[in-house]
């Protein structure tokens, strides 16, 4: 990942967060974070559980609403995928690729002509070769 500036955007309320970031993704470099959301969500994280500083205390899993963070990454070999953080114990993370960007990519690699739409693909020169795609 190369080392550059990308802007801190509080989420959408309405709007899909996939649309949000779009424009951001207009121009962007092979392995570039083109975008940071910040989004307020349910995340199981640790919480420390004792009464008080002399009695012995715990760790226990809870359910809380925290502040997450989406970095929206345009990936050379993947297409657009985003990685969510918890800056919480214990940090969990998780790794949301797209799989139509990827596939559309490949396509597009092999020269293949096609029509893509939102979520799916409406029309594809050769969609046994597509399937067969690597």
């Amino acid at each position: 990942m190369r080392r550059q500036s990308a802007p801190l955007l509080h989420a959408p309320e309405q709007e899909r967060r996939e649309h949000f970031v779009t424009p951001y993704f207009r121009g962007a470099q092979p392995d570039q974070i083109v975008a940071i959301l910040k989004a307020r969500e349910l995340a199981r994280i640790l919480v420390s559980i004792g009464k008080s500083a002399t009695e012995q205390g715990h760790l226990e899993y809870k359910q809380r609403w925290v502040d997450q963070y989406h970095f929206n990454i345009h990936d050379r070999a993947r297409g657009r995928r985003f990685v969510r953080l918890c800056p919480y114990f214990p940090f969990p993370a998780r790794v949301y690729l797209n799989q139509h960007y990827w596939l559309a990519q490949r396509l597009q690699e092999q020269g293949m002509r096609f029509l893509p739409c939102i979520n799916a693909f409406l029309r594809c020169r050769d969609p046994p070769g597509a399937s067969a795609t690597r």
